[in-house]
């Protein structure tokens, strides 16, 4: 802007420039205002409704979906996964993580899941996280459309169904194995230890041990 506002005043007198100059840059800050107010509507009306996500260079997706839905899915699911069983859940690629996440912060250690995958487990209960708008579409296309649809909730953007696959081959012999990986990942709790030994007094260093 200054490179222009340089330009303005060697083509028009120095006081037109300074005017144009306020011009320019009150509309750029009213453009600019109203730009960040219509991506925090957007925001806004995704929680409570299906709402058209435009193209933005804050967020990599477009899907207007936030921490807030991903933590309503998981709640939601938690809520009805029943003791005893493996939680297989479908979603999309990009937030298996934060889904997975979620479910072990609820320090469940019964708590068994993994993404889905038909298989002859006896005790699989399922569930899909889709976009409302596709509602089991995705599921259907990937795994079939022998899948019975036992319960569903829509939170804004996304929709979280309880689901029942079909005819599904079940043995007793089945063991589930949950791939062991490492992860280099470390969280604010990591840090601070957060939960670890709260009791434990602190020591305290004099320098005259």
């Amino acid at each position: 802007l200054g490179l222009v506002y340089e330009y303005l005043e060697t083509i028009i007198k120095r006081k037109h420039a300074l005017a144009a100059s306020v011009f320019m840059t009150s509309l750029i800050l009213l453009w600019n205002s109203y730009g960040t107010y219509a991506w925090f509507r957007e925001q806004a009306d995704s929680q409570e409704k299906v709402t058209p996500i435009k193209r933005s260079l804050i967020l990599k997706a477009k899907d207007g979906v936030l921490l807030s839905h991903l933590q309503n899915v998981s709640d939601w699911i938690y809520e009805r996964h029943e003791e005893g069983k493996t939680l297989y859940f479908y979603v999309k690629p990009e937030h298996v993580r934060p889904i997975e996440y979620l479910l072990y912060l609820k320090d469940d250690k019964n708590l068994v899941y993994e993404t889905m995958k038909i298989n002859k487990d006896p005790n699989a209960e399922y569930f899909a996280v889709t976009p409302t708008k596709n509602g089991l579409q995705p599921v259907y296309k990937k795994f079939g459309s022998d899948i019975t649809l036992l319960e569903s909730r829509e939170f804004g953007q996304l929709m979280v169904s309880k689901i029942l696959v079909n005819n599904r081959d079940i043995s007793a012999d089945f063991r589930f194995n949950r791939p062991k990986t490492k992860t280099d990942r470390i969280f604010w709790k990591d840090v601070f230890g957060v939960g670890q030994d709260e009791d434990k007094e602190l020591e305290i260093i004099t320098g005259e041990e």
